[in-house]
């Protein structure tokens, strides 16, 4: 069986024997012997996101899409590379949203510690293998994601504590949880939602239409009057809690 380095935090409760077992079996089942990204290392794991932010601590989430199809970056946590590395793309662009608000320049591409402050950094799918299609992992991990993201809205609506959702590009803003039609639903309470364009896409917009024929429009963003780091941490303040420092060391 596939040996894990990392599993979630108890407070996810997907630790239950023989559920977690059929999981890791039919990843095995799915992956075909093919190797399995992210590796599991002392820094990356499959479920690395659910064992570093437990769901007491989590105060921010961050969708993003599947672990990195190379060994050196998958690491299991969105958007951050396992090594070292020059920051690239996505994560170039949010390091100059960090650095607009905050004039912090990161060089470091491991968001560990943004994790450990309560950043929860979950993917769609938690896995890559080649030649496996990323639709095709991210229809046998949707069960998992809906339950945590669930977990997470109701555990934070019960307590009436804050929790900041980022949302970037469409495959993000149409989880159906978070489905722009639901944004109602979180209007006056302790739960906000900050949508935009994903960040490797520098300038465009989530137009309207792109949502199914809705009317619904993301900001780009890379736009000026669009800046999730400071907002999320406007908020947090605004509700007593502890800002996040979004300087990145190892």
């Amino acid at each position: 069986m596939l040996k894990l380095k990392h599993i979630p935090d108890k407070s996810w409760e997907l630790d239950k024997q023989k559920e977690y077992n059929d999981i890791i079996e039919s990843i095995e089942y799915q992956s075909a012997g093919k190797h399995i990204l992210p590796e599991e290392s002392d820094n990356s794991g499959i479920f690395y996101a659910l064992e570093l932010t437990p769901l007491d601590k989590t105060k921010v989430l961050i969708i993003g899409q599947d672990p990195y199809p190379n060994p050196d970056r998958a690491q299991g946590i969105s958007f951050s590379f396992r090594k070292n590395l020059t920051a690239e793309d996505s994560l170039s662009n949010m390091f100059s949203k960090i650095n607009d608000a905050y004039k912090i320049e990161n060089t470091c591409t491991d968001l560990t510690c943004w994790a450990k402050q309560g950043v929860l950094l979950l993917n769609t799918s938690l896995t890559f293998t080649e030649k496996n299609t990323t639709k095709a992992w991210n229809k046998f991990w949707k069960p998992v994601v809906n339950y945590v993201i669930n977990k997470l809205i109701d555990y934070k609506k019960n307590r009436g504590e804050p929790l900041i959702i980022m949302l970037w590009g469409c495959p993000a803003n149409e989880v159906n949880q978070l489905h722009y039609k639901k944004d109602s639903e979180f209007k006056n309470t302790n739960i906000k939602i900050l949508r935009s364009s994903h960040p490797s896409n520098n300038y465009g917009a989530c137009r309207k239409g792109i949502y199914k024929g809705s009317e619904y429009e993301a900001p780009a963003f890379m736009s000026p009057l669009y800046n999730p780091f400071k907002e999320c941490n406007d908020f947090l303040k605004s509700h007593g809690e502890k800002e996040i420092d979004w300087h990145t060391h190892l």
